[in-house]
């Protein structure tokens, strides 16, 4: 951070707005922070690319500070040419308390703080210049054939390696500190490993979705995570072979599903995995659940049918049940030392995760994350294929402006029996492509 610093003892002025990347010191050793700063009013800390707090000016000068190390005589120096006049006794204190609060934030005690959270919009998330995460969807092309997969049928011309490199400094300008890289089947993009490193070298959190297949080639996940890869997720869809193996619509998928997660799992590196829930696996759940916590996963993640592609015919799980499903998965998970994970958004009057213990969950769509298509078509999320503009042909501001990001973030998808509901600015909802699928009715309204 020494330009960050070198900034501010020539200007006397805070972080320009951009993105800058702190390795935790001291007590907050072995965490990685990204302080994107919107303006000198307004920021994001962004802790292990998982958790996002809330800064307002003073907080974000001082975050900053405790980043850097700073001694408390080097932080009232530059907080005192920040603010003409600040009491030395009051800026030593409010220094000390927000070290307090973010040592105990990294270490557990997410109640000190705003948190608001890696699946939970911001109200107000147009007033951000960019999302948090982009998803680069590398190729649409898999070794799978899954009845359930969201992805549409969609003959694209993909991006050459250079393009996407494009894409990536794209959004480092943009001040988007995390990328995804996912498909389809990204490690089909024989570039992956380029990426990653174009990525690392900017200081972004980089991840992968996989069907983890590839990952059993030997040295093949180890030069990823040499390049600077951060977490890989797995999709496993059952414990059992020929059931996994139905689902991919492919032969012999789970047993080279399973040879690349071991792999992952010796590696140092995030290693999570997701399962669909659906009707032709809701039986092999707890089975999954053991199969799972045996091979050492620590973050085993679920989630319903994604109502896009494929997803729009399968059988899915209603809310009543799949609530059954996951308080018996989230128990055996504890039971087992590993952390469970639910990814999709339910109206809460049906499915409240937060009573579930599971956390916030909202449609992030256009305010958290946003998705690149293989053509360079910018989604609302991986899922949503409705196009927004290009990230390399169009101005990014008509982007994020557009009609659609303006009608996802304010909800204008609800009726108003759900606009006018006591939990919608927490719940938000649901997913919009679940709703339009009909897959909610709203309880007063049976």
């Amino acid at each position: 951070m020494a330009l960050g610093r070198r900034w501010a003892e020539l200007t006397g002025k805070g972080l320009p707005k951009g993105v800058w990347k702190f390795d935790g010191q001291g007590p907050l050793a072995h965490h990685r922070f990204h302080l994107r700063v919107d303006s000198h009013r307004r920021g994001i800390l962004i802790v292990d690319a998982a958790q996002l707090v809330e800064l307002n000016g003073t907080a974000l000068d001082y975050v900053r500070c405790i980043l850097e190390g700073r001694s408390e005589e080097d932080m009232y120096k530059y907080m005192d040419h920040r603010y003409k006049n600040l009491d030395r006794a009051i800026a030593v204190e409010h220094y000390a308390a927000t070290a307090r609060q973010l040592e105990a934030f990294v270490h557990g005690d997410t109640e000190v703080v705003n948190v608001i959270g890696s699946d939970r919009p911001t109200k107000g998330a147009d007033d951000f210049p960019a999302p948090y995460r982009m998803d680069l969807v590398l190729t649409y092309r898999c070794q799978n054939a899954c009845s359930h997969c969201y992805n549409q049928p969609r003959e694209l011309v993909e991006l050459s390696a250079e393009k996407w490199a494009k894409v990536i400094t794209r959004t480092w300008q943009l001040g988007i500190p995390h990328i995804v890289f996912t498909g389809g089947e990204p490690t089909l993009a024989p570039f992956l490993g380029d990426l990653i490193a174009r990525s690392e070298d900017y200081g972004q959190v980089t991840g992968l979705v996989t069907n983890g297949r590839n990952l059993r080639t030997p040295g093949y996940l180890r030069d990823l995570v040499s390049r600077g890869l951060d977490h890989v997720q797995i999709t496993v869809l059952s414990h059992r072979e020929d059931v996994h193996d139905h689902l991919a619509g492919s032969p012999g998928a789970w047993r080279e599903t399973v040879e690349g997660l071991k792999v992952a799992l010796s590696e140092d590196l995030y290693v999570s995995t997701n399962t669909t829930i659906m009707a032709s696996n809701l039986e092999d759940m707890e089975g999954t659940m053991r199969f799972l916590l045996e091979l050492g996963v620590k973050n085993i993640a679920f989630n319903g049918i994604i109502r896009s592609g494929k997803g729009t015919e399968a059988a899915g799980v209603d809310c009543a049940r799949m609530e059954e499903v996951l308080t018996r998965l989230k128990d055996m998970a504890e039971a087992g030392g590993a952390k469970m994970m639910w990814y999709t958004p339910t109206p809460y009057c049906q499915l409240n995760p937060v009573n579930l213990g599971l956390g916030i969950k909202q449609c992030t769509a256009c305010s958290l994350n946003m998705a690149v298509e293989p053509d360079g078509t910018v989604l609302p999320c991986q899922s949503y294929y409705r196009p927004l503009g290009n990230i390399l042909k169009d101005q990014w501001e008509n982007i994020w402006n557009h009609e659609l990001c303006g009608q996802i973030r304010e909800r204008k998808y609800l009726d108003d029996q759900c606009s006018g509901c006591a939990m919608v600015d927490t719940c938000g909802g649901g997913c919009p492509l679940a709703r339009e699928h009909g897959d909610y009715s709203c309880p007063e309204h049976l």
